[in-house]
């Protein structure tokens, strides 16, 4: 294996002349977000980009306008009323860390969490749930949640359980008019999906909290994402966004230590495997000397076989050794094992927030350079020196850095420059998220519609015409359109297969209208199946990450009891039992599971939202076709098309699917992971 070193000198960031101190009671200058978010929270506009490197303790900073106006309730965004922050972020596993930090650090708020382990723990279902996440963001200072909660409240999802029901202000509305600002952290995590998801929340804010329009949002990474920038001036004005980049310096006059001095080691080699084989003198001799080691993989899979290969080399020198990966039960303490552990193997849960606090990094360095960033971001916090030895599988990039850094020693920002020349860039396609946002857009109107309010129903079509919202965003209108003819066309072939006048059911949703009609649509064959296809579609813009089936595990190899998904499982590991579970409401279905196996990928999925009017053949997708799977669904309309022209085209029913069928032609356009909803999974194995 070839290989150059580097050094990199200790990164410090700028502290200002600003001083505080914190709710602990330790004193401290602050660095420039901090002292903003303490001083200047009332000048910011309405959104903020923070770009901090990791280790900066920008955190830290996200309580400050809440103790402000405890403090100080003079404040002009407080002055009649409480101040509430709400901090979205990406994984369970960190938010259960910053609230516990926060709680430490300021006791003096009311930091609260919300996910779903809490709702359950309240025994809290349908919507109920929402009912207590209001009770729960009206009693406190500080709300730390996921995407998902927010995804899934604002597009309606508890309302669907509220169909006859007064739900009052209780309404997404009203749970965005309690928070006062929404940081979103590690932001880069997310796709242009995602990102129009946070859009159309923004968009919201404006047409309809009126008066309550206080909101500020920010945005927080330590790699930024430039088109977000472009895609918040273009659509709300260049005078409501402001960027904020922390100074970062490598001499600690007026500044606080981030990390010490780093020694890299760059390895140009087609198997990580040999590169741990060749460092593993190097990481007994860490461990010998009482530091912390850390092992960063691409794949889940590679964790579970180097645990126990090195479980076995170090055991006449026992080190405690933990997986930090997602493959773990809902209530282990990651953090306390992770204090525990000498040597740390992690997948790219390594990227997000976790202090590992070691000082030692052996690494791959991820599919583009902001895994990169994140991954070496890990190492030697605070005046800690350390060291990253980072395994380079492209010659071409190899040769390039060392040509460029090879015995260098040079500033961290030097660095990372060089690093986002050469690694591999995560595109974002900022053209997408326009359309994203007339889908979303539909979908929230339409569930306003049926399960909420007329008033707010009313207002926001009032608000759409006033602020010519779809003038201003280019391309939304046409798939808030398409949503709307398709939903339309739906109607109508169920209107024809019961034999009533569209207009007549005009007022009831697809889904309402399957679930009164239930027994008379049994012979409305196609109108049925289209009807719960829509359902199944819709249902996707529910969820905020990509579909996939997670199941009850139960591995008795690693001994441990989990959620997880079944794609992974059947792919990788032993099926031993499966047990359907009859006394479970529903029932439920549990996978006993094994030893690591030989990759499985001759797998085939179910998928519900592919339509299969006419060709159930066209639900079945195989391993390979699910990463093409835009060219699957307009092969299923294809399909679909051809039996159609078989049959009598002077029929009402043929000749409006028909129609449906360029109508969806066109929303094949933005078919990708985020609609796919999986139904069931099928393989080799004898026992499924």
């Amino acid at each position: 294996m070839r290989s150059f070193e580097l050094s990199i000198r200790p990164q410090y960031v700028r502290q200002t002349n600003a001083e505080a101190i914190f709710g602990n009671g330790k004193k401290g200058y602050l660095h420039e977000i901090q002292r903003v978010f303490k001083e200047d929270f009332d000048a910011l506009p309405t959104f903020t980009i923070i770009t901090a490197p990791t280790g900066t303790g920008k955190s830290y900073a996200f309580p400050f306008p809440v103790l402000e106006a405890k403090q100080r309730p003079q404040k002009s965004f407080t002055t009649d009323r409480n101040c509430v922050g709400l901090v979205v972020l990406p994984t369970n596993a960190l938010i259960e860390e910053l609230a516990k930090n926060f709680r430490e650090t300021y006791p003096q708020l009311k930091v609260e969490v919300i996910n779903s382990a809490r709702l359950n723990a309240a025994g809290k279902k349908g919507f109920d749930r929402l009912e207590a996440i209001l009770a729960i963001v009206r009693a406190s200072d500080l709300v730390i949640t996921n995407p998902d909660i927010i995804n899934y409240t604002m597009h309606g999802g508890y309302h669907q359980y509220a169909f006859n029901k007064h739900t009052g202000r209780k309404e997404f509305h009203n749970l965005l008019e309690l928070f006062d600002y929404l940081i979103f952290d590690e932001y880069h995590l997310y796709d242009e999906a995602q990102i129009a998801n946070i859009l159309t929340l923004a968009y919201l804010r404006d047409l309809i909290l009126d008066h309550n329009n206080r909101l500020k949002y920010i945005f927080t990474s330590a790699t930024p994402e430039p088109k977000l920038k472009e895609l918040l001036e273009s659509n709300f004005g260049a005078d409501e966004v402001r960027e904020i980049i922390e100074q970062i310096v490598d001499e600690p006059t007026q500044a606080r230590a981030i990390h010490g001095k780093l020694e890299v080691l760059f390895y140009w080699s087609n198997s990580f495997a040999d590169t741990i084989e060749a460092q593993l003198d190097t990481i007994a001799q860490e461990l010998a000397e009482g530091r912390k080691a850390l092992i960063i993989f691409d794949q889940l899979r590679e964790v579970h076989t180097w645990k126990t290969q090195l479980e076995q080399h170090f055991a006449l020198a026992p080190h405690e050794i933990y997986a930090s990966t997602g493959y773990a039960p809902k209530e282990e303490d990651s953090q306390t094992k992770i204090k525990q552990a000498r040597l740390i193997l992690a997948t790219n849960k390594a990227e997000v927030g976790v202090n590992y606090e070691v000082q030692y990094c052996l690494m791959q360095p991820g599919k583009f350079y902001q895994n990169f960033v994140q991954r070496f971001g890990r190492v030697a916090r605070g005046n800690e020196e350390g060291k990253v030895v980072i395994c380079l599988d492209n010659a071409s990039q190899y040769k390039a850095l060392a040509r460029e850094l090879k015995g260098k020693t040079i500033a961290y920002y030097d660095f990372v420059e060089a690093l986002v020349t050469h690694l591999r860039h995560q595109e974002f396609y900022s053209k997408k998220v326009p359309q994203y946002l007339g889908e979303y857009m539909w979908c929230i109107e339409h569930s306003i519609r049926h399960h909420q309010s007329y008033h707010t129903r009313r207002r926001l079509q009032q608000r759409l015409d006033d602020t010519q919202f779809f003038r201003q965003v280019e391309h939304a209108y046409s798939r808030y359109v398409l949503l709307r003819q398709i939903n339309g066309l739906i109607k109508d072939l169920l209107a024809d297969a019961l034999s009533t006048p569209p207009e007549k059911l005009r007022s009831r949703s697809v889904a309402q209208l399957l679930a009164e009609h239930e027994k008379r649509l049994r012979s409305g064959y196609d109108a049925r199946q289209w009807a719960e296809w829509w359902g199944h579609y819709l249902d996707t813009y529910l969820s905020f990450r990509d579909g996939s089936m997670v199941v009850k595990i139960i591995d008795q190899a690693l001994d441990i009891e989990l959620n997880y998904s079944l794609d992974w499982i059947l792919q990788h590991k032993q099926i031993l039992e499966v047990r359907k579970l009859e006394d479970k409401s529903p029932p439920t279905i549990e996978y006993i599971v094994g030893n690591l196996k030989e990759r499985d990928k001759e797998l085939q999925y179910n998928i519900a939202t592919i339509p299969a009017v006419h060709a159930l053949e066209n639900r079945l997708v195989d391993y390979r076709e699910k990463w093409q799977i835009q060219k699957k669904f307009q092969e299923g309309i294809a399909r679909i098309e051809a039996k159609l022209k078989k049959q009598d085209l002077t029929q009402v029913h043929v000749q409006l699917q028909l129609e449906l069928l360029d109508k969806l032609r066109l929303l094949s356009l933005t078919y990708d992971a985020h609609r796919v909803k999986i139904e069931s999974i099928a393989s080799d194995e004898p026992l499924l």
